[in-house]
């Protein structure tokens, strides 16, 4: 199974990135069956802060509002690099997410922001 942690593929364990930085909102994804799930959510970072995104949740859609790219554009079956590319971009920029549980679906817009890996997410 491959985890992604915000906008970087982690084929290493997770401490083996602690120090690095990156642009995201602090989701760990990974990927099931072709379809990509919230693993973990990383503490003071914006998911956790704004507080809609639970563990387990799917990402359905990525909303990432870069040049023409303001639709959501659906993710059943792409990779999780492919998923990680349209959540990527410039901070602070808003990105678009479109999110499913058992309650049904739900949209949330988060401000993307640099961060540090921390030793455990």
């Amino acid at each position: 199974m491959k985890v992604a942690l915000g906008l970087l593929l982690m084929s290493l364990p997770f401490s083996a990135l602690a120090g690095e930085k990156i642009i995201g909102v602090g989701l760990v994804l990974k990927q099931e069956n072709f379809k990509t799930f919230v693993q973990q959510i990383i503490p003071n970072l914006p998911a956790q802060k704004d507080g809609t995104v639970k563990v387990a949740d799917e990402v359905v859609g990525v909303r990432p509002f870069r040049g023409d790219d303001q639709e959501y554009v659906p993710v059943e079956g792409l990779s999780l690099d492919q998923v990680v590319q349209l959540i990527r971009g410039e901070t602070p920029t808003l990105v678009g997410l479109e999110m499913a549980n058992k309650d049904g679906r739900y949209e949330v817009y988060l401000i993307r922001q640099e961060f540090e890996i921390p030793d455990h997410p």
